[in-house]
């Protein structure tokens, strides 16, 4: 199954947070677990200074469409996956954009801060 970017987001998002960073899953795609399959991830945004994860992911905390809301240990993020956007909102309050596009997630293209 094709992923990010030439896959829409999924109906049906399943997500899974760890040390590493975020994965997204298509839920169509579990059945293929049961039957000894392996499940190629959607999208999967590894943890690394300047990634749009760029720390470690706790829990994915809304999804409105194709927008979701992860926290993170250093703040919470907002990806956008049909703008293909981030913006992050650190522990004090300041906000930032990712200086990428999604397809760059994983590059460490940093944040610029919002004033």
């Amino acid at each position: 199954m094709p992923g990010f970017p030439d896959a829409p987001f999924p109906a049906r998002p399943f997500y899974s947070c760890d040390a590493d960073g975020l994965t997204v899953i298509d839920q169509a795609e579990m059945p293929q677990l049961l039957r000894g399959g392996d499940v190629d991830p959607w999208l999967r945004l590894e943890a690394g200074p300047g990634n749009v994860i760029d720390g470690v992911p706790l829990k994915v905390e809304a999804q409105e469409g194709a927008r979701v809301t992860v926290r993170c240990e250093n703040g919470t993020i907002e990806i956008d996956f049909e703008e293909e956007t981030a913006r992050k909102t650190d522990a004090d309050g300041r906000s930032y954009v990712y200086m990428g596009p999604l397809d760059e997630a994983n590059a460490g293209n940093g944040w610029m801060p919002l004033r």
